[in-house]
């Protein structure tokens, strides 16, 4: 009896030792690895990625609402970085939730997700969702982030700020691509910031490419996915540029987005792609799904791959969601009779 009780009681005692090193040693250790279930399937990603032919590439992911997030998608970015061509990361907005009360904790959550993502600067950009004021819009009398506030902890790297408050671009000269990143987060836009995005528009260098990034551009309104006013006459400038710049060729090539957590395709009336993203954070609508892969939480890391010679995009999602392929804009001309047909 007395040895049962002794053989026992070591049991207990090693695994009462054991759960404290699980707990705090192991945790300590691997919070900076990802779960090894996860490798295998980016090993098979990676020969993906390398697989195909790209002009220019990027990572892109959204709606992060960091307080509710697993926090595995900076480890996986990071790892893709490492492993592949593509180095360019941006975040389309909402790091923050409406439900962060109080200026301090909202500061502490923009500098942990800055901090997770710092091994990708200079090419870390974060465009400004309508919830990172922590209110449902940037202009909401309630905000309690100021327009200084957020601008210090916005990171653009190499990028250049133009008029839209908080919005900038990137020039990728090894790919000849500017990226336009919009802010649209407060829900309106003045009559100069149309002016100054099409500044921007026509100051792109002849037979380069544009890619238009946002953290709104479709909402979900009336049952179906549609732009407000606002969001659809940025479009509609999209599509005149496009139309009037044919002879050198440099087009918006796609518009990407987030806000409506789910993965959705259309196009403009023009023939620009529209393509929106899945919410990278579980505890949200739409986010909230278990990942089939892994006993973990479903994050969702969009890599964009694109080929303007084929004018194909390839999207490489790991994580909730599929990989898709779309075209990339076609050229509007118009036929013998004046209507207008697009030429891929």
């Amino acid at each position: 009896m007395i040895v049962l009780m002794r053989n026992l009681l070591r049991k207990l005692y090693k695994g009462t030792l054991y759960a404290i090193y699980k707990k705090y040693v192991i945790s300590y250790r691997d919070r900076n690895k990802l779960p090894r279930c996860y490798y295998t399937y980016l090993r098979r990603i990676e020969n993906v990625i390398a697989s195909r032919y790209s002009n220019a590439s990027f990572i892109f992911i959204s709606d992060s609402h960091w307080g509710k997030n697993d926090r595995l998608s900076p480890l996986i970015v990071k790892h893709i970085i490492n492993h592949t061509d593509v180095k360019r990361v941006f975040s389309g907005g909402d790091v923050i939730t409406l439900s962060d009360k109080n200026k301090e904790s909202m500061i502490s959550l923009w500098n942990s997700f800055r901090k997770s993502f710092s091994f990708a600067e200079p090419y870390f950009y974060q465009i400004i969702g309508n919830h990172d004021d922590n209110s449902y819009q940037q202009i909401n009398k309630k905000a309690i982030f100021s327009k200084e506030n957020i601008i210090s902890c916005q990171t653009i790297g190499d990028g250049i700020r133009f008029g839209l408050n908080f919005s900038f671009y990137v020039d990728d000269t090894s790919g000849n691509t500017r990226y336009i990143c919009l802010d649209t987060g407060k829900q309106y836009l003045e009559e100069d910031d149309y002016k100054n995005l099409y500044s921007i528009f026509r100051n792109t260098p002849p037979y380069w490419h544009i890619i238009v990034l946002s953290h709104i551009i479709l909402e979900w309104i009336d049952s179906k996915y549609q732009c407000r006013a606002y969001t659809q006459r940025l479009i509609d400038l999209m599509d005149e540029y496009n139309a009037m710049n044919a002879i050198n060729k440099t087009r918006v090539e796609m518009i990407v987005a987030g806000h409506v957590h789910n993965d959705f395709y259309t196009t403009t009336n023009g023939g620009i792609p529209i393509i929106t993203v899945g919410s990278d954070a579980y505890g949200v609508a739409c986010g909230k799904y278990k990942n089939s892969l892994t006993p973990y939480s479903e994050q969702c890391v969009t890599i964009f791959q694109l080929d303007y010679e084929r004018r194909k995009c390839y999207g490489t999602r790991i994580g909730r969601g599929d990989d898709f392929c779309y075209s990339l804009a076609g050229r509007k001309r118009l036929t013998n009779d004046g209507r207008t047909k697009f030429k891929r």
